[in-house]
């Protein structure tokens, strides 16, 4: 059985060297074509992540999930993470032309933080395309360290840590040895980036997003309180004609008073209203799918 699971394990890492291949060499004029196929197919086969994924579309407009739009807000979802992959799987080979198509805006605070050699801790949502940001990050002369979850099969743990090395995002597992490795990057003057709107260990705490009791990473608090660095929310979105939009708001600084605890609690408090913002913003590339880590709890 061990064998059977290797062998689909290095089949799934296959295909997506594959699929990597594939878009290197596709003509950029018909991505469109590969994000709007890819992501009606994926929307027709998944149906227990379509499920999540409609409850989350719904969530994230307060609306209920018998509203009659719901399909299709679930649908532009899929695409958008089609196009997710597309843009990511061709980044490595054409960071460049990728970046000609990059605004940034609220950025000033960041750099100047960069610029002082401070450490800085960036919270993220898995909307549109945060490793376009880290591209971005990399090119400004600010690069960034992030945790990946270890995903069962390891061959495509591997192959999602060589790219993201490639796009100059370095990482770390997820894990007690995480926690330190992050502290001395931020001691350090390094940079953090956090995608947190799920509890991908068990480990988050609970929090209020659009109305309802979700359990979220708590890094960012966490690690702000325990190093002073201050959090940056941003959100990286697609825009179109393969253009996207970083936005990087005021930074969120630790609170001073109160036991640790409490200012964990406070500063989580205000993160998950930040990530609220960056759903809100542009619900529809809110590409929070997994079935195995739901962030709406029940």
């Amino acid at each position: 059985m061990r064998t059977a699971r290797s062998l689909r394990a290095g089949l799934r890492a296959r295909r997506f060297e594959i699929a990597s291949a594939l878009v290197r060499r596709l003509p950029w004029r018909l991505d469109p074509i590969v994000w709007w196929v890819g992501g009606a197919i994926a929307f027709v086969l998944t149906g227990s992540r379509r499920r999540i994924a409609w409850e989350h579309q719904c969530l994230a407009r307060r609306r209920p999930m018998s509203d009659p739009r719901a399909i299709a807000w679930t649908l532009r979802a899929y695409v958008s993470y089609a196009r997710y992959y597309v843009d990511t799987l061709r980044a490595p080979h054409a960071m460049a032309r990728l970046l000609d198509g990059v605004e940034v805006t609220g950025h000033e605070a960041f750099l100047e933080a960069v610029g002082r050699g401070e450490g800085c801790i960036v919270a993220l949502a898995h909307v549109g395309n945060w490793d376009v940001a880290g591209v971005w990050a990399s090119a400004a002369g600010a690069p960034v360290t992030a945790v990946a979850e270890r995903l069962p099969e390891a061959s495509v743990t591997s192959f999602f840590d060589r790219l993201r090395d490639a796009l100059g995002i370095r990482v770390v597992p997820t894990g007690v040895q995480a926690t330190r490795a992050l502290l001395r990057t931020l001691r350090e003057g390094g940079r953090v980036a956090l995608v947190v709107d799920r509890d991908v260990t068990g480990s988050g705490r609970p929090g209020e997003l659009f109305g309802r009791k979700v359990s979220v990473a708590a890094g960012p608090a966490v690690l702000s309180v325990l190093s002073g660095a201050p959090v940056y929310p941003a959100a990286c979105y697609q825009l179109p004609g393969r253009r996207h939009l970083i936005r990087i708001w005021a930074p969120i600084m630790p609170p001073t008073q109160g036991s640790r605890e409490a200012r964990i609690e406070e500063l989580h408090r205000r993160v998950v209203r930040a990530l609220e913002r960056q759903i809100q913003a542009a619900p529809s590339q809110w590409h929070n799918l997994v079935a195995d880590a739901r962030t709406v709890t029940t």
